[in-house]
């Protein structure tokens, strides 16, 4: 097997366990639609999404870059002690950090029940939310330190197991104990406290913590110029939701949110997990004298991917609504597929960016992100302000579209890959018109659509060959590796 179809293999078989590991944590949300929308309003719904926004930008500081720093310098040691090491130094920093903070987040609370929810009762809600914040980024230590040892299995069952607390917990918060949003908060918190012991302990056991000054300069030179960036990347994806609470509503918050959760599943299923695998896996490839090759062909084949992931989501979402939840949030809907179109270009965005963390060049995020938080803002407010939920979309789509531009011309300096855009615009061309064509099926019956849509899913799939995206080869070694060889394949070294 060529190492191009030997990374492919490893990309397929790991990305998909990853990707029902992920899929299990984002389906919570997804599968307690029906109760979310049932038991909550709109505007609960906008308070419950501003609560975790607000929570995540001032937490940031404490988790930013921990899964890129631990990957990045991980395998800068070939032995284990030092590897051990770099994990404890990552997992000592990161409390220290955490127990500085806390006070911060403590007395913010107040202010933020006040300034953004104009109600002192949510205070407590913020308490919970930065509590289960700072468990999460202990949390997500020991996730990348499973990803990083290929544990991808490991990860599936921690995910899945995750899922099926959280459901129970949500449900009986919610349907039984009619907590409401308090609910969902206390569900959060509780399944992350107890994966704290089954993954947390048994790590710091197995690697004998130890801090290394060394690697702790090391670490923040790497991850100090991320806080910035993240915060700034954070204001572009996020700042949205603050202004359509001020220049709209918090309902409008709240359908917008709801739109915003369908149209992530395609980036956190495929995207995520992708990255789970990539992220580490790059600094490996890289040392390889085929990388380029090798990183342009996963390019390809990701974008395969993801643009037929979110055509079908996309095509399906009239469907979707009108069985998944109640006519209030309908409106979602409308606005769900151009969430989905910018979810696709932003994760083009991983493939960009490698330039500027192979060479550790961190800053250049601070510059360029500090760049497109301001122009976000711009669009937020002139696009918000005349075009509504809409407007928030065009903001969104237009800022993602420059940051990928951006991301591309200084990556490329520093580590130059030829990617074959010109198969990636064939693929979207395609999705594209076969989604507009979608938009003209609508029998009364729900299952002719199903059946007309799927048919167009199809129409996709033989497209890639007519259009020469993919060759006989390509699908030999992708139908190969699928059938015959994906559950015995070990990476090539």
């Amino acid at each position: 097997m060529s190492s191009e179809s030997s990374e492919t293999a490893f990309f397929l078989k790991h990305s998909f366990i990853y990707g029902l590991g992920t899929v299990a944590g984002q389906l919570v949300g997804f599968v307690m639609l029906p109760i979310y929308t049932r038991y909550l309003t709109p505007k609960d719904y906008g308070v419950l999404q501003l609560i975790e926004i607000s929570t995540f930008l001032l937490g940031m500081v404490i988790t930013t870059g921990i899964a890129q720093t631990l990957s990045r310098f991980y395998y800068e040691h070939e032995e284990k002690d030092k590897r051990n090491k770099t994990v404890s130094t990552m997992y000592i920093t990161y409390f220290i950090i955490a127990l500085l903070v806390s006070p911060l987040l403590y007395y913010s609370s107040p202010i933020l029940a006040s300034k953004v929810l104009d109600s002192h009762k949510y205070t407590h809600f913020f308490y919970v939310s930065f509590i289960s914040f700072i468990l999460g980024g202990l949390l997500d230590i020991g996730l990348a330190h499973l990803r990083i040892n290929k544990k991808s299995i490991s990860f599936a069952l921690i995910s899945i197991s995750q899922l099926i607390i959280m459901l129970s917990l949500n449900i009986y918060f919610i349907v039984f104990r009619e907590m409401g949003i308090l609910g969902i908060l206390y569900s959060v918190l509780i399944t992350r406290a107890f994966y704290q012991i089954i993954l947390t302990v048994p790590i710091l056991l197995g690697i004998k913590p130890r801090f290394s000054l060394k690697y702790f300069i090391q670490m923040l030179k790497f991850s100090l110029p991320l806080i910035p960036a993240r915060l700034a990347n954070s204001i572009v994806n996020q700042s949205d939701r603050y202004f359509i609470r001020y220049f709209i509503s918090i309902g409008d918050v709240g359908i917008y949110s709801l739109a915003q959760k369908l149209g992530v599943a395609v980036h956190m299923f495929i995207t995520v997990s992708f990255q789970m695998v990539f992220e580490p896996r790059r600094f490996e490839i890289v040392k390889r004298p085929d990388a380029k090759e090798t990183f342009n062909k996963i390019f390809v084949y990701y974008c395969i991917i993801i643009v037929f992931a979110g055509l079908g989501i996309s095509v399906f979402i009239p469907e979707i609504f009108k069985i998944m939840v109640t006519p209030e949030f309908y409106r979602a809907g409308e606005i769900t597929p151009l969430i989905i179109l910018t979810m696709v270009f932003f994760g083009l965005r991983n493939h960009f960016e490698f330039g500027i963390l192979w060479s550790k060049k961190t800053m250049y995020y601070a510059y360029i992100n500090g760049i497109m938080s301001v122009i976000n803002l711009i669009f937020n407010y002139v696009f918000i302000t005349q075009f509504g939920l809409w407007g928030a979309i065009y903001s969104l789509m237009l800022t993602t579209i420059i940051h990928n531009v951006l991301i591309y011309v200084v990556g490329k300096k520093f580590y130059f890959i030829k990617f074959e855009f010109f198969k990636v615009f064939k693929l979207f061309a395609v999705a594209i018109l076969l989604y507009l064509i979608s938009l003209m099926i609508q029998a009364d019956l729900i299952f002719i659509n199903i059946i007309l849509k799927t048919v167009l899913m199809i129409i996709f799939m033989v497209s890639l060959y007519g259009l020469k995206i993919i060759d006989k080869n390509e699908i030999a070694i992708l139908k190969g590796l699928l059938i015959n060889e994906g559950t015995s394949y070990k990476p090539a070294k």
